[in-house]
Formats: structure tokens, sequence, C-alpha cells
């Protein structure tokens, strides 16, 4: 139980442990390289018997790094590789082949154990703070990938001033009002004179006095 709770705050909470400047997975698509703000590997331990491994950066400990590793991905022919992972185990370097042992080996593995949606920012943040992960990005690409073949490609633009707004009111409703603030107060660099935004940001404001 406890190796699913904490694969499932990795994979989905990064939010919560990922406070600090988390490094994304890499991902390459036709040869260019993009940074990977979701991790499939860890599905791979949440649906299988066998037991996450206690992953540490080879060079150092880092809370830049609190999952232990940066995986690098490829997609091939819409089909979801894993190419390679910089860890270590124990202080000794991992390999796809240690961590695969029962596949027939070769310079990649299909990620067959991955069904979701792999995102990818291929412009500037916009928004955030605290880390990759939690920011948005002014477009970012999203994969739909079911047990590890691509379905389906979007490009999301996040400028969209209904996104913004509707962003910000998700964390209003939570009562996270500072957060509310920031995603409202960065709006208005982009639409200075829209009323909606404005009357927004005094209604968040009286929150917070």
């Amino acid at each position: 139980m406890k190796r699913i709770l904490f694969c499932l705050l990795v994979m989905f909470l990064p939010s919560i442990i990922f406070a600090t400047f988390q490094k994304p997975d890499i991902i390459y698509i036709t040869n260019i390289k993009y940074e990977l703000l979701t991790n499939p590997l860890e599905l791979y331990y949440i649906n299988s018997s066998i037991k996450r491994p206690d992953f540490k950066l080879c060079k150092m400990i880092s809370s830049a790094n609190l999952r232990g590793y940066i995986a690098t991905w490829i997609i091939r022919n819409k089909q979801l590789y894993l190419k390679n992972i910089d860890s270590c185990i124990s202080n000794k370097k991992v390999s796809l082949k240690i961590l695969f042992p029962n596949n027939n080996f070769s310079k990649k593995i299909s990620a067959t154990w991955f069904s979701g949606k792999l995102r990818i920012p291929l412009e500037k943040r916009i928004i955030g703070d605290m880390g990759k992960y939690e920011s948005l990005y002014e477009k970012e690409l999203i994969i739909t990938v079911k047990f590890g073949k691509i379905i389906k490609n979007k490009i999301t633009d996040n400028t969209v001033l209904k996104f913004l707004i509707d962003y910000g009111m998700k964390y209003y409703n939570n009562n996270n009002y500072r957060y509310a603030w920031t995603v409202w107060n960065r709006a208005l660099n982009y639409y200075p004179n829209n009323e909606k935004l404005k009357k927004l940001m005094k209604k968040v404001d009286d929150k917070l006095k």
C-alpha cells in the first residue's frame, strides 16, 4: 500500500511533492528533445507486483528530483518507448536490463503498461512560480496514450482568457486565494482592460485582507 501511495503521489500530485523545481523526464519526438511533465514509469510499478526500487540520482541527492531518476522516452511509429534511465540503486548505475530482466532486451522498452496523457510544454511559462510540473505554459502538447500506443495529439493554447479565469476559479473555490490571485494577476498582464478579471481580482483581494 505504501508503495502504491508513493507512486501515485509522484505521478499525480506534482504540486504537493514537487514544491521545488523538479527536473522532468525527457522525451524525443521526431528527434527533437522536449521536457516531459508526466512520469510514465511510475505507473509501471503501480500496475505490477514489482516493488518500486529506491531510485537515487548517481551524482547527488537533490530535492530537485525526489523521484530519484530522469527517464528518457522516445516516440516511434506511434509507440511510446523507454529509452534510458539516469539513476542508481544501492550506488550502482541502473540499466534497462536490470529494471526489465524478463523482457527480450533491446535498446528500448515498449511502454505497454502506460495509459494516460503525456504533457509537453512547447512555449514559455505564463503561470506558476513553484516549479515546472505545476506551471502553465503558453502552448502545451498533450499526447493521449493507451497501452503504450499513441491515440491522439492535441496542442492546447493556454493563453485563452476563459481558460485562465477558470484555472484561477478552481483555486478560489478551494479557498486557495493566494494562488487564485497569482493566476488572475498574471492574466491581467495579457488582458489589462478585461472587466471580468478586474472584478475577480477585487473579489480575491477582499478575501486576502
